[in-house]
């Protein structure tokens, strides 16, 4: 009795133990959308529901997850439920709520559309030394007093002044690499704008 059946069976979880157990892999399925809800329920909060689980577990994710629960059954000779409530407590309540989110927002029709992001020359989202590039920044320091707005692929860009140290600190930690997100007009940081759904 499947729970919620799986979009992807040559992948994921489903693939994981449909080629090392294949007798197993319904029943095994079944216990880890279950025990999934079951970990990521806080105190007063409902879990994961059954469709995050089952976009978490038909991702590549899916499929390390699989590989940990059947390793656990052949290391401590566990049955099938028992090792995937072992892998998921390890891997804690957070951690698969937010992979659990993640896939649900990479599942959704156009997901990609909705997510602002300025890339570097091999299609990744830009880390420090590739924004200074973007900046027109030479060295591995940003501006003391800032720079103004300007429009880098799409987005609006700035840096804002660096704040004075409080006293008795050496220096401060502050986001100053600004974005506005061009859908939405937010304002956040640059680390915050990969991460920013709208």
């Amino acid at each position: 009795m499947n729970t919620i059946i799986t979009r992807n069976p040559a992948g994921g979880f489903y693939s994981a133990f449909s080629t090392t157990h294949p007798d197993l892999v319904d029943a095994a399925w079944d216990s880890a959308v279950i025990i999934i809800r079951e970990v990521t329920r806080g105190t007063g909060q409902l879990g994961c529901s059954a469709r995050a689980v089952r976009e978490l577990l038909d991702t590549q994710y899916g499929f390390v997850f699989g590989t940990a629960v059947i390793n656990a059954m052949e290391r401590d000779s566990l049955p099938p439920t028992d090792a995937i409530r072992q892998v998921a407590a390890d891997r804690g309540k957070y951690g698969l709520r937010r992979m659990a989110r993640s896939a649900m927002h990479k599942s959704l029709p156009n997901a990609n559309k909705t997510r602002p992001a300025i890339r570097n020359e091999y299609e990744r989202d830009v880390q420090n030394s590739d924004m200074l590039k973007l900046l027109g920044i030479e060295g591995t320091h940003l501006p003391v007093d800032g720079m103004p707005p300007r429009i880098i692929q799409g987005v609006k860009v700035w840096v804002t002044p660096k704040p004075a140290l409080k006293p008795g600190l050496r220096h401060s930690a502050t986001h100053r690499v600004m974005c506005e997100c061009s859908l939405c007009g937010k304002h956040m940081s640059r680390g915050r704008l990969f991460s920013h759904y709208c």
